[in-house]
């Protein structure tokens, strides 16, 4: 349970920090990359605004077109011929100022050229003269360089990003390790309190079982406190049985159950206990399909024994006598599937997700007797294999218990 929410409380912390920090980096990215574009449009638009000046003081200065490296400058007569400045011809360029919107807000194009697509600062206006639109000047600046350097950074900052993933990964490992301490500690109370209590309970449950049963040998008991003294008796051993589930289960949760490793077959286990099951389930049926080879398996046979018995109490609790259960084992390379199937009374969807929790009571029906504390154990050994359960169930027609383990041997 803690390592589940650990990891849960490390995604979470990661992923709030990685959205922070990525939200950030590129509102400064794309901040930065306008910024640039803004400048350079400027720049154009301020290029445009002195030419026009030129030409309103001397008309005869849109003939004169100034030879610049850094700046293109194109205009367009009403006869849409184009005169440009430039001595290297952008043919791709020249048909795009041919079929713009004459408007003069700069605007930023991006053209295919021969070996690679080029982006430009471009900026248009319509000149007159005497009343008259004699043509239209356009001015455009080449931007791949910028282009460029923004790609660049743009690498750079998806490195950063990586970096910042497994630097978050790592925060949030250790803010997850300190927000469940606490809950890590009082869970470790909690159980040294269970521990502890159950063997301060044993000796006195087990003094008052021998003085019930030395009492239930006395000739002179009438029938009313024979019963009274059985009835007693029934308690005392259920609770004595309580405890030892308890600490059972307070081992398993505190990792002091050694497994013990052996090669065996599964499925002779498993016929073995179907057959020992049989005797106190009848009349109900219980059949074990077998395959036709063995299934060899490398685990601890007592705590696999645990493990299916569990689940065939609970399936045998909870079928009907004329009801009928099912065991299914099936070999995937190292997965080793086992299927514990009822007929029984079944159970709610909104119960599923928390029948292996420690001392969970789905409703009176399913637990006129026990305390929950069965499936919190199978569910101990099944995590220490790393295995999987799924649960099937519908009210009424019977659960499907599908157990998976990677110890085939």
């Amino acid at each position: 349970m803690l390592d589940h929410l650990h990891k849960k409380l490390t995604f979470i912390f990661s992923a709030c920090f990685v959205l922070i920090m990525l939200i950030t980096i590129l509102g400064l990215f794309f901040l930065f990359r306008g910024s640039l574009y803004n400048v350079a449009k400027q720049e154009v638009h301020d290029v445009l605004s002195t030419e026009n000046k030129e030409f309103l003081e001397n008309p005869l200065y849109i003939t004169k077109y100034h030879l610049s490296g850094e700046y293109l400058f194109y205009f367009l007569t009403p006869e849409n011929k184009l005169i440009s400045n430039s001595h290297t011809q952008n043919r791709n360029l020249e048909k795009t100022i041919r079929k713009m919107d004459l408007k003069s807000n700069p605007t930023i194009i991006t053209l295919a050229d021969i070996n690679d697509e080029k982006s430009y600062a471009l900026s248009n206006k319509v000149l007159r003269y005497q009343d008259k639109d004699i043509g239209t000047l356009f001015v455009a600046k080449d931007i791949s360089r910028i282009e460029e350097q923004i790609e660049r950074w743009f690498y750079m900052l998806i490195c950063i990003v990586i970096i910042l993933l497994l630097v978050s990964i790592y925060v949030g490992n250790i803010l997850a390790k300190r927000a469940i301490l606490p809950i890590k500690l009082n869970i470790e109370k909690q159980r040294k309190f269970t521990a502890d209590a159950s063997h301060e309970l044993r000796t006195p449950i087990s003094v008052m079982l021998s003085s019930v049963e030395i009492l239930e040998e006395q000739q002179d008991l009438s029938p009313f406190s024979r019963e009274i003294v059985k009835d007693l008796k029934d308690e005392v051993k259920e609770t004595h049985q309580l405890i030892e589930t308890l600490l059972l289960l307070t081992k398993y949760e505190s990792h002091q159950i050694n497994f013990q490793k052996e090669s065996y077959d599964l499925q002779l286990q498993i016929e073995s206990i179907g057959e020992s099951f049989q005797r106190i389930a009848s009349p109900k049926k219980i059949t074990v399909h077998k395959n036709e080879k063995s299934i060899q398996v490398n685990a601890d046979h007592i705590q696999i024994k645990r493990l299916i018995s569990i689940f065939l109490e609970n399936a045998i609790k909870y079928t009907g006598d004329d009801g009928e259960i099912q065991i299914l084992i099936a070999s995937y390379e190292k997965d080793i599937v086992i299927q514990i199937k009822d007929n029984g009374i079944g159970i709610a969807s909104k119960h599923l997700p928390h029948i292996f929790d420690r001392m969970y009571q789905v409703d009176t029906s399913r637990n006129q007797v026990g305390a929950g504390f069965g499936l919190a154990i199978a569910m101990q050994i099944i995590d220490y294999y790393k295995g999987t359960v799924d649960v099937k169930s519908t009210l009424g027609k019977g659960t499907t218990f599908i157990i998976s383990l990677p110890i085939g041997g």
